[in-house]
């Protein structure tokens, strides 16, 4: 295993690729456009060499989300400037099926086969969803802070036919919503 280069070193090296295989950002937005629109040309339309030339740039500065979310197009373009994946994202690729927390940029995303963290002493969100449906309750309140938004996005990925996780303003519009039919 190689050791990856130091975060502030990246943006230089990945602008001498560019510059010495393509003279510009622009240039090289163009020929991975062209090579993304026969690999995957359904993705590719929505996006314009120019965008991609803009997103070119935000790697430059650092800012890896945008392609770290399109593994296969950010492998295409390392490919295209002789440069490891790790040279352009300065962190190891997520792998698809992860689960960003957009309220917490700063954290890694959680990979398809992890747990979430704890939250609280009895586990997260979820073992408390389990062990109250398990005996018989189904309306459950969970409060600010306790992982309503990250649940029901795993509950997605992971039990979408187990539960359905509804948002309302009081426990009687909760257990109206829910009623269920006996």
């Amino acid at each position: 295993m190689t050791a990856s280069p130091a975060p502030e070193i990246l943006p230089f090296m990945l602008q001498e690729a560019i510059h010495k295989r393509f003279k510009s950002n622009t240039k090289a937005a163009i020929q991975l456009r062209t090579q993304w629109m026969k690999q995957d040309p359904k993705t590719a339309t929505g996006i314009s060499h120019k965008s991609l030339a803009t997103k070119i740039g935000e790697l430059l500065r650092g800012k890896t989300d945008w392609w770290a979310r399109r593994q296969a197009l950010t492998q295409q373009f390392a490919d295209m400037l002789d440069l490891d994946i790790l040279d352009l994202l300065g962190r190891p690729v997520v792998p698809p099926g992860s689960l960003h927390f957009p309220e917490f940029p700063a954290l890694p995303p959680l990979r398809p086969d992890e747990a979430p963290p704890r939250i609280h002493r009895d586990g997260w969100l979820l073992d408390r969803v389990r062990s109250m449906t398990a005996a018989g309750v189904h309306t459950i309140v969970a409060g600010p802070g306790m992982g309503k938004s990250f649940l029901v996005r795993w509950l997605n990925v992971h039990a979408s036919d187990d539960y359905v996780a509804i948002t309302t303003s009081t426990l009687p519009q909760s257990q109206q919503s829910c009623r269920l039919d006996r």
